[in-house]
C-alpha cells in the first residue's frame, strides 16, 4: 500500500469517542462572530492558553485550560468523531 493511501485508510478509520470536548462544547455554543473569534484565538499559536483559559473563566465560562491544548493540537474527541 502506498502512503497516499495508508494516509487515506487513517482517515477513513477514525475511532468515535463520544461528545465533542468542552472546548468544542463551548465553540459549538457561541454566535458565528464569537466562534470566529475562539477559532482564530486556538489557531493563533502567539496567544497563550492560560491567558485565555483565564479570560473565559473571567467571563463565566468553565472550558478546561487542558481540553483548550487537546482542541489547539487537534487531538480531541472533536477531531476523533466518524464522519
Amino acid at each position: 500500500m502506498d502512503l497516499l493511501s495508508a494516509l487515506s485508510e487513517l482517515e477513513k478509520n477514525k475511532i468515535g469517542t463520544g461528545s465533542a470536548c468542552s472546548a468544542g462544547v463551548f465553540l459549538n455554543s457561541l454566535q458565528s462572530k464569537e466562534q470566529e473569534a475562539f477559532i482564530n484565538a486556538l489557531e493563533n499559536r502567539t496567544v497563550n492558553i492560560p491567558q485565555l483559559h483565564e479570560l473565559l473563566k473571567k467571563n463565566g465560562y468553565e472550558v478546561a485550560e487542558r481540553s483548550l491544548y487537546r482542541h489547539r493540537r487537534k487531538q480531541c474527541r472533536c477531531f476523533n468523531e466518524k464522519q
